[in-house]
């Protein structure tokens, strides 16, 4: 659950190889990667943002995404509001300490294994919110608004995520619940950039 944590708590759409990942997705879950591993060990600057080294991420994606997978970094942000810039000179990052707040947190429920291959079925736990607080003030048990397979591939002593696959309706486990307010392969990670550029491609529309 933690190995894939910084990837399935952004929720990207399914796929057979990483390299099918943007640019910017990568680079959010190398990062984060880093600082679920490693934010102890990084200092602040002036204005009090964390400095990353980009190297960092280097091998944070390797870990996760295996040799095949190239960094190519840059400042990227988090909606309009929150942006991680990326210094050429310092080879680094300035991150915000606030903004990114997990869509999901993992929780595995079968592991089965062909070779070095390891295949997990994983439920996306939602944050709790005041819906999953009863009348009487206790917390609900949350429950997976989905499922979905991981394939990893044990590679000399790390486990290399490969793919993250949808689970066809007879493959899955009949006594695993599924919140019925979600659709069962909703994706929530959002390219903002693509968003912000469909945006002025509309603006330019009405002015022409």
């Amino acid at each position: 659950e933690w190995k894939i944590y910084p990837v399935l708590m952004l929720d990207p759409a399914t796929f057979d190889d990483p390299n099918q990942l943007d640019e910017v997705f990568i680079l959010k879950t190398a990062l984060w990667s880093t600082l679920l591993e490693n934010r102890s060990a990084y200092s602040y600057n002036e204005n009090g943002l964390l400095i990353v080294p980009a190297s960092d991420l280097d091998v944070a994606a390797k870990k996760l995404y295996g040799s095949g997978v190239t960094l190519k970094h840059q400042t990227f942000s988090e909606g309009y509001e929150y942006f991680y810039v990326y210094d050429e000179e310092t080879n680094s990052y300035s991150v915000p300490i606030s903004g990114q707040t997990a869509g999901y947190t993992p929780k595995v429920v079968k592991i089965t294994k062909n070779g070095d291959v390891y295949t997990l079925i994983v439920g996306y736990v939602a944050p709790t919110t005041l819906w999953n607080v009863s009348a009487g003030g206790g917390s609900k048990e949350s429950v997976p608004d989905k499922y979905l397979y991981y394939d990893l591939e044990k590679t000399g002593g790390d486990y290399i995520i490969k793919a993250v696959r949808a689970i066809p309706a007879d493959e899955l486990p009949e006594d695993l619940e599924v919140a019925d307010y979600q659709q069962i392969n909703r994706t929530q990670y959002v390219d903002y950039e693509q968003q912000y550029k469909d945006y002025l491609a509309g603006l330019e529309e009405q002015e022409g």
